[in-house]
């Protein structure tokens, strides 16, 4: 069978051992490689594995298909035997090269991408799950029991509706003065703790958009702005782009702009995997939380990693965008940086404090939002604070 990786397709490779069969499936999509595993009629695992870019991810989906192939496996047509991925706890898969579940940290030295743009997380896992899936392994994919499988020249199995794929989904109710979109509240008792769940349902209900408020920061008038908001873009998630950020109507609470995120990027139901393709994530955002030009590599950096953005809090302060290339002797910070990370307040903080008294050699530049560089020494070294328009820009 044909071996070369195909992008945004299943390969899946199956051996049979003393009446058990396992099954190892892999999928490149975008800078993300998706791994499936388990045996057949089982629990099944999944992971995510970021990489640098697009052609990095592509290489090692291939050297994930040699490798099953080398342990023995064979190649079967994808959908033919009905994977159980009910459960997806991001385990360690073992057939990868140690790489556990959970996100890197996208902080200088942390994982083996820092020396990436983003210094983002490659080869990290897909982190926690939203929650277990006690259905059967068809319902968990959103198949219904002996239906087509997905492979080519197959038929498309048919999608089940979000809603009903979802534990719970009898749950969501619908938001008044809307057309297909709903909420639930979990939990129910505490009116401050837990979140609202919204879905903004879209093709017949197979697919949505989704964001969640922490109940303490859940303000029905800010909500309801941002509803209308995504009410007529309920496509533009699924258009082929890793993510959109664009500029509200009216602003929604102290938020100017949003932020659309495709599901591979935004990942917010990758607990379901019959249903984790077909649901983007939306949230509101400051202008200076998401470059004006981020690449799809500095995007996963700051939503996921080390020091993201709470897009559940909407009564946050601010999170700017810092990026940090530089070399500072001494500091905590060493080896020097060459390439700009994606970084923490806290970093830029600590790397200006030892700058003054650092070698006369040592540097320092900060990359804001707009793509805006500047370079400090040991004698121009500013304040944090006095830094902060730069980064804030217009709040």
């Amino acid at each position: 069978m044909e071996t070369e990786n195909v992008v945004g397709q299943w390969r899946r490779f199956e051996r049979t051992a003393d009446g058990r069969t396992e099954y190892r499936e892999v999928r490149q999509e975008g800078i993300r490689c998706l791994l499936r595993w388990g045996a057949v009629g089982g629990s099944g695992r999944a992971m995510t594995v970021t990489r640098d870019d697009v052609a990095d991810a592509g290489r090692h989906a291939a050297r994930k298909a040699r490798e099953y192939l080398r342990k023995g496996f064979a190649e079967v047509e994808a959908g033919g035997g009905g994977p159980a991925e009910g459960s997806v706890d991001g385990s360690i898969d073992p057939s990868t090269d140690g790489v556990a579940g959970g996100p890197a940290e996208a902080r200088p030295g942390a994982g083996r991408g820092v020396g990436s743009e983003a210094g983002a997380r490659k080869g990290a896992g897909a982190g926690t799950p939203d929650g277990a899936w006690g259905g059967t392994p068809d319902e968990a994919c959103g198949r219904t029991p002996g239906g087509a499988g997905g492979g080519s020249g197959a038929a498309r199995p048919e999608l089940r509706p979000v809603l009903d794929v979802l534990p719970g989904g009898d749950a969501f109710l619908p938001v008044a003065g809307f057309d297909g979109i709903h909420r639930r509240r979990r939990p129910a008792l505490d009116p401050t703790a837990g979140f609202h769940e919204y879905l903004v349902l879209r093709d017949g209900g197979r697919g949505a958009i989704s964001f969640n408020v922490r109940a303490a920061s859940h303000d029905p008038e800010a909500v309801g702005a941002f509803l209308g908001f995504l009410d007529t873009r309920r496509d533009l998630p699924f258009d082929g782009g890793s993510h959109h950020k664009l500029r509200l109507t009216a602003p929604v609470g102290r938020f100017t702009h949003a932020l659309l995120c495709s599901p591979a990027l935004g990942r917010s139901h990758h607990a379901f995997p019959g249903i984790a393709d077909r649901v983007a994530s939306a949230c509101p955002v400051f202008d200076c939380e998401i470059g004006d030009a981020d690449t799809e590599v500095l995007a996963d950096a700051r939503i996921h990693g080390h020091g993201a953005v709470r897009r559940a809090e909407w009564d946050r302060e601010p999170r700017p965008v810092v990026d940090l290339r530089f070399d500072v002797q001494p500091s905590f910070h060493a080896p020097a940086r060459k390439k700009f990370l994606v970084c923490k307040a806290e970093d830029l903080r600590s790397l200006l404090s030892a700058l003054p008294g650092a070698s006369v050699e040592s540097w320092l530049e900060v990359r804001s939002f707009r793509g805006e560089v500047r370079r400090f020494t040991p004698r121009t070294a500013p304040a944090y604070e006095d830094l902060l328009p730069f980064l804030l820009g217009a709040i």
